[in-house]
């Protein structure tokens, strides 16, 4: 489904500060929740991974405005922000689908995601394969790795493990 008055394009080089500021955006308002101020600010402040031209980045607009984005390549989403204020519009359902469709190739597709999106990528199919603390300038920050096996995939179900399905519960 594709939310009313929001239009989907492949990223261009000029999209990068925008980019970064819809994450920092994001996070300042979803992270705190699981993650110290601290560590918020200095995951808002990265620099962004990728080329947002070399066409594995979807952004979603809005009156010309970008309200989301996400990365994807090699079998795995990168990252899938949409600002705050457009939470619940189907923006990063409908983001997602487009990863996930220019991954159709893969047998299965992983990414990290925050603590925070645990709902959002259990409600897609998502099966939580473990946590991992991530270092990023002196500040650990744990993540939840996830797993969507397609219908045709060969792949074994994977299994939670008991620390992580405290954490997530």
């Amino acid at each position: 489904m594709t939310p009313i008055g929001i239009h989907y394009r492949i990223g261009r080089s000029a999209d990068e500060e925008t980019i970064v500021r819809v994450r920092a955006e994001a996070l300042a308002a979803l992270a705190p929740h699981c993650y110290s101020r601290a560590q918020v600010e200095v995951w808002g402040r990265l620099p962004f991974g990728a080329d947002p031209s070399d066409g594995s980045v979807s952004v979603a607009e809005m009156d010309g405005r970008i309200i989301g984005y996400g990365w994807a390549e090699s079998c795995q989403v990168k990252d899938l922000y949409v600002l705050p204020e457009h939470w619940g519009s189907s923006c990063g359902s409908a983001l997602l689908q487009r990863l996930e469709q220019r991954l159709r190739p893969c047998l299965a597709i992983d990414l990290r995601a925050t603590l925070a999106a645990r709902a959002f990528y259990q409600q897609r199919g998502y099966e939580a394969l473990g946590l991992v603390e991530i270092l990023i300038n002196a500040h650990h920050r744990a993540s939840v790795i996830w797993r969507h096996t397609h219908p045709a995939g060969s792949l074994a179900q994977p299994t939670t493990m008991r620390t992580l399905a405290a954490i997530i519960a």
